[in-house]
């Protein structure tokens, strides 16, 4: 059947209330369109397939409204399902048909067209394919932002602009107050820690406080220059000058120096590269040679299965949509399998595996969805065979 006389709706659509509005949403490609009624039951009789020209007379008298945002647009643990407020004026008829087509949630009923669409980008300007978060976050920063430099929107997605506090919302609320929770329980007064891609320092100096001798990492000049800035009192930081010499940087400390290296929002840029093995694994022979006796490596990292997924529901109730796992698209996260294969593999046993849960203080929306669905996962390594 050709594009001409053939449309049927989205494989993977979900039609669902929110804030009592009707809406067509398909998790797969994160787009969402809101409708009235009479579009509902247009929906329910052409659903299966009709001609462009029957979809667009049935829509006469049916009103729609684009409700696709890129959440991620208002901070990197924004809810990720794209759904947002009505954009601009309600359409109607050839319109509306338009508009469910090109936000693909109708298609060329053979399906070929959508499967196309859910490929990675060609570049990163490409609009023909869905591709995965950090191509559309670089698309975002490109093409909207018109940003050159990305490393402040990063930066500024989870910190204040002058790095000294964390933002209202997921990564305060979660991830900062288990850390807290966490090791402000331990006994840390001289114990020596690396803090791996260090970033602004926010968290060197939180180790500091608690009476760490801190050392931090980082590839970004701009987040070391703000590290030195806010926290070189009382933490050491160390700029490289390029990714690919990490290891050397590393290999510059003597064996034993550190009692606990920390990983917080890193590993899933390591374990997600091309040449992820190889990375991984010369990063992890320095990590365990560097490593005292008894010592432990912390990662507290975004979750590979929710941090990304799509959220239904009331805000108080939610429920997630998982739309992959295995063979990952739009996700960046690698599964926790993966993990504990690269550790192992790097002479690592697993010692402790907590969900973080949200703070009492947060948010009502971030509280809800932190209590069902873990956002961060926290792990803790260990040298096999080492004396614990």
């Amino acid at each position: 059947m050709s594009v001409a006389d053939g449309f049927a709706t989205s494989p993977y659509l979900v039609i669902h209330r929110k804030d009592n509005a009707w809406i067509l949403s398909d998790p797969m490609t994160r787009e969402h369109v809101e409708v009235g009624a009479d579009a509902l039951a247009v929906i329910g009789a052409l659903g299966s397939g009709a001609e462009a020209s029957r979809w667009e007379a049935a829509l006469a008298n049916s009103a729609g409204w684009l409700r696709t945002v890129f959440n991620p647009g208002q901070g990197l643990w924004s809810d990720p399902t794209g759904l947002g407020e009505r954009q601009g004026d309600d359409v109607r008829g050839a319109d509306l048909f338009r508009l469910l087509c090109a936000r693909r949630l109708l298609e060329p009923r053979d399906g070929r067209a959508y499967a196309d669409y859910l490929q990675p980008l060609a570049s990163v300007l490409d609009p023909a394919h869905l591709g995965s978060f950090n191509d559309r976050v670089g698309r975002y920063l490109i093409r909207d932002l018109r940003l050159k430099q990305s490393w402040r929107w990063w930066h500024d997605q989870k910190f204040t602009p002058d790095g000294l506090s964390i933002r209202p919302g997921p990564y305060k609320f979660v991830h900062e107050y288990f850390f807290d929770q966490y090791f402000g329980a331990k006994s840390l007064s001289g114990v020596r820690v690396l803090d791996f891609a260090c970033g602004n320092g926010h968290f060197a100096a939180r180790f500091a406080r608690l009476g760490a001798k801190v050392v931090g990492l980082d590839t970004a000049p701009e987040l070391i220059d703000l590290a030195n800035q806010n926290h070189g009192s009382i933490a050491s930081f160390e700029g490289v000058d390029k990714p690919e010499n990490v290891t050397s940087a590393l290999a510059a400390h003597a064996p034993g120096s550190f009692d606990i290296i920390y990983m917080g929002d890193v590993f899933l840029i390591l374990a997600m590269l091309p040449d992820a093995d190889a990375v991984v694994s010369d990063l992890l022979a320095q990590f365990t040679r560097l490593l005292a006796p008894g010592g432990r490596i912390y990662m507290l990292e975004p979750s590979g299965i929710f941090w990304l997924a799509s959220r239904l529901g009331p805000e108080e109730a939610p429920v997630v949509v998982l739309t992959e796992y295995r063979k990952m698209l739009y996700n960046v996260a690698p599964t926790f399998d993966r993990v504990c294969r690269l550790m192992a593999q790097g002479g690592l046993a697993l010692v402790e595996y907590v969900h973080p849960q949200a703070s009492p203080a947060a948010d009502p929306s971030t509280k809800a969805f932190a209590d069902r669905f873990p956002m961060w996962d926290f792990s803790a390594w260990m040298v096999r065979g080492a004396n614990d």
